[in-house]
């Protein structure tokens, strides 16, 4: 055993990692052979985690903070829909459900405090999940991130009324997102509430948060950032609130949409000026004509964007619908905010109780049949959205064409995350085929 080359037991186990139907326990099985195996091994068996609130127990239980948390490189927690089967056959009632997840997540927040090498980090909700996290939870999270952090999806879907975060003492939320957005390469946002001053600019409405304290810092630098999308919407077609003070009659209604009181509005006014910012300014075009050896503009100075071109920020939103609106498609807008381009895509519910609940068009003009959880993708942008791995992982997709290099962790993720979780789609064509009862969604 000790003859072997390091690099040959490197690819051995990069490939069982890659297995995903086999490689925990095989690769388990390498890292008991002798110590160097089990050096070799240690780093592909703790690489990438991921995590429901079933396997959050056991896992702090079992998990060495101390020894393996440092070989951590992506970490997946998924909040699911449902009563999570570590309760079911017990007499839990539901409404002490949440407050058992929360303990579970702030043992996790303990955890990953000490992942200093973690590149990837997603908290998932599944959609129709009852099992919400706290604010105070999230913001633990947001601290702990390491410099080394590349990705960060936080799709959560916590339901505190805006009076609990007007609260004094309560803190802001985007004004924690903002601390940790300038390091990030890919980023994937939804939260209850949202506003302008996670990127550092006030959108010009009145009513904001006393607690707010990033809204007049300027446009936040986005130098390392290749992908953002920010869903400004729930599935059940409701817009997300803007963070700020509302008279509390206008809180009630869930149908005075204005466009104050939207995170749509606060946040593509915001980003316009970030994105802005970031474009090289003409005066510095015409100085760049002096540096054509280079083949690159000169910059604004400080710079804010890559090259725009190599930028994707995407921000959604459904259109709210009245009471008495009848029709039979809902829309939902995806804005392109490098290209300053909009796209309306239409959906329409089917079949509540079929593998296919609704059916999309999308820009190009193709229809599918998806799920919830899959019209969602495409209707953000299922390029430079993120993806479910078969490990269980959520990763973004784009670094799944990385080249290998030994150098880097984020190419070591791509290496080791094995195969894609594709979503299941189906053309309306189709789906009329296999069932002539159905009416032509147009």
């Amino acid at each position: 055993m000790d003859n072997i080359p390091f690099v040959v037991l490197q690819t051995i186990f990069l490939h069982l990692k890659r297995d995903a139907k086999r490689s925990h326990n095989d690769l388990l099985a390498c890292s008991l052979v002798d110590k160097s195996w089990h050096y070799a091994a240690i780093p592909y068996l703790y690489a990438i985690i991921a995590l429901n609130m079933d396997q959050a127990e056991r896992f702090m239980r079992c998990f060495n903070v101390e020894k393996y948390a440092k070989f951590v490189l992506s970490l997946t927690i998924r909040i699911e829909s449902g009563k999570p089967a570590l309760f079911r056959g017990r007499e839990v009632h539901d409404l002490t459900l949440p407050a058992i997840v929360d303990d579970r997540l702030i043992w996790l927040v303990l955890i990953m405090k000490e992942m200093t090498s973690l590149v990837f980090f997603s908290l998932y909700t599944q959609p129709l999940s009852h099992l919400l996290p706290r604010r105070e939870i999230i913001h633990g999270f947001l601290h702990v991130l390491p410099m080394t952090l590349a990705g960060l999806e936080l799709d959560v879907w916590n339901v505190e009324d805006l009076e609990d975060i007007q609260k004094p003492g309560r803190p802001h939320l985007c004004d924690t997102i903002h601390m940790v957005l300038h390091r990030l390469e890919y980023v994937r946002l939804r939260m209850a509430h949202m506003c302008s001053a996670m990127l550092g600019v006030h959108d010009g409405y009145h009513h904001h948060l006393d607690t707010t304290k990033t809204d007049t810092l300027g446009p936040v630098p986005l130098l390392k950032l290749r992908a953002m999308i920010i869903n400004c919407g729930f599935l059940n077609h409701d817009l997300i609130r803007r963070c700020s003070h509302w008279p509390k009659a206008r809180m009630v209604s869930t149908l005075s949409y204005t466009a104050e009181n939207t995170a749509w509005t606060s946040l593509t006014k915001a980003m316009e000026q970030v994105v802005e910012r970031g474009r090289p300014r003409e005066q510095y075009r015409l100085q760049g004509q002096k540096m054509k050896k280079e083949k690159k503009p000169l910059w604004s100075h400080p710079p804010w964007l890559r090259d725009p071109d190599d930028v994707k920020i995407t921000i959604t939103t459904p259109v709210p619908s009245g009471p008495f609106d009848k029709g039979i498609w809902t829309t939902y807008i995806r804005a392109d905010m490098v290209k300053k381009e909009s796209w309306a895509i239409p959906q329409c519910d089917t079949d509540p109780e079929g593998p296919f609940s609704r059916a999309i068009r999308l820009p190009a003009g193709d229809e599918r049949m998806v799920t919830e959880a899959t019209g969602e993708t495409l209707i953000e942008g299922e390029a430079e959205n993120w993806c479910d791995m078969l490990n269980g992982a959520r990763l973004p997709a784009e670094i799944l064409d990385l080249p290998p290099r030994f150098d880097s962790r984020m190419s070591a993720v791509a290496q080791m995350c094995g195969e894609r979780s594709w979503p299941q789609y189906q053309t309306t064509r189709t789906y009329r085929q296999q069932h002539p009862e159905a009416s032509s969604p147009h």
